[in-house]
């Protein structure tokens, strides 16, 4: 079976919550190889130069150097927020002990903090990039799930209020089974276009006599 490379979304201005990164560990059976990335994402405002004429421009350079608002400044911001969210994220009590477990189960545990002007986006793009066999958003990127239904192949969950997991689809992976290794026996043919396969185990859904 190939490594799973499992990606936990949350929203990075929010404390951190463990229970999607204790669900992936233990629910889809982490082996030694594997990824578990837990992903921050800070949405990015960006503040439009407002447009003026040049008689206004004076005032305008004078109006930056008073509010010290500058593209530099802001892009050193965001840097300075994702650096200091990764930075807590890393000292949490709970973030703390999931990182030994991994470590104890060599399973490769990592915190990664990003920001755009759209954290659907961003969180998209990086989980494209380290090639995601599974996502689990948290309540916040949930009313995004449409669009990542549509530009993810993997398996995607989401958060619920109690902390619960919802399956919204299960991973797009091909196992080479036998129907021996399917069923038992021999089985009928229309049995064989009910097998339901899961990351953790394999059913038969019951058919009406």
């Amino acid at each position: 079976m190939e490594d799973q490379r499992v990606m936990v979304i949350q929203d990075a201005s929010k404390q951190v919550c463990s229970s999607a990164i204790k669900w992936a560990l233990h629910t889809l059976i982490l082996k030694p190889g594997d990824l578990l990335l837990l992903l921050g994402v800070l949405h990015q405002v960006n503040h439009p130069t407002p447009v003026v004429s040049l008689k206004g421009t004076r005032k305008l350079v004078g109006y930056r150097k008073k509010m010290g608002f500058s593209s530099k400044f802001a892009a050193n911001h965001t840097i300075v927020d994702r650096e200091t969210r990764k930075e807590e994220f890393e000292n949490n009590a709970e973030i703390l002990e999931i990182s030994k477990l991994c470590k104890a189960q060599k399973v490769e545990f990592r915190i990664e903090v990003t920001s755009g002007a759209s954290p659907a986006v961003v969180a998209i793009q990086s989980a494209q990039n380290v090639k995601a066999t599974w996502v689990i958003l948290d309540r916040k990127m949930k009313k995004n799930k449409k669009i990542f239904l549509e530009k993810l192949p993997c398996g995607i969950s989401r958060m619920k209020k109690n902390n619960g997991i919802k399956l919204l689809r299960g991973p797009r992976t091909k196992f080479c089974l036998t129907y021996d290794d399917m069923i038992p026996g021999n089985p009928e043919e229309d049995d064989l276009f009910s097998i339901e396969v899961f990351p953790t185990c394999k059913t038969i859904s019951d058919k009406p006599v």
